[in-house]
């Protein structure tokens, strides 16, 4: 099914953590961490805005993955998740638009900043209260 979110991200998951990134000060939403995503463009589907924000965010994001999950949030959020578990980490080498990384467990999200709208999508699916 075709979600028509208008922003999409990608969840990188390696042995039980996440990788979030830390939102630059020169964006929206400034020292906030989350997934990378962004706007769906006009005419990609939310899948393809996904990873152009991944090719675009993390330099040298891995060259293969398989998006395992889709979780579309309406509403409020407007957002499209997809979840690409990997075998391993892999240190990401991050554009302007963020300023660091972390691979993340459920304790250590629950203590970050986190962007709002991140913060509700793991609220709603049960990752932190």
């Amino acid at each position: 099914m075709k979600s028509v979110s208008t922003s999409a991200g990608i969840a990188f998951t390696a042995g039980g953590d996440v990788l979030v990134l830390r939102r630059s000060p020169k964006v929206a939403s400034p020292r906030t961490w989350a997934v990378p995503g962004g706007h769906v463009e006009p005419g990609e589907s939310t899948l393809e805005a996904a990873v152009r924000e991944i090719d675009e965010e993390i330099l040298n994001a891995p060259a293969r993955y398989v998006v395992s999950e889709e979780l579309v949030f309406g509403g409020d959020l407007d957002f499209t998740m997809f979840i690409a578990p990997l075998r391993r980490r892999f240190t990401p080498r991050l554009n302007w638009e963020n300023d660091d990384y972390r691979w993340a467990d459920r304790e250590q999200l629950s203590r970050l900043k986190l962007h709002p709208g991140f913060k509700k999508i793991l609220q709603r699916i049960g990752e932190i209260d």
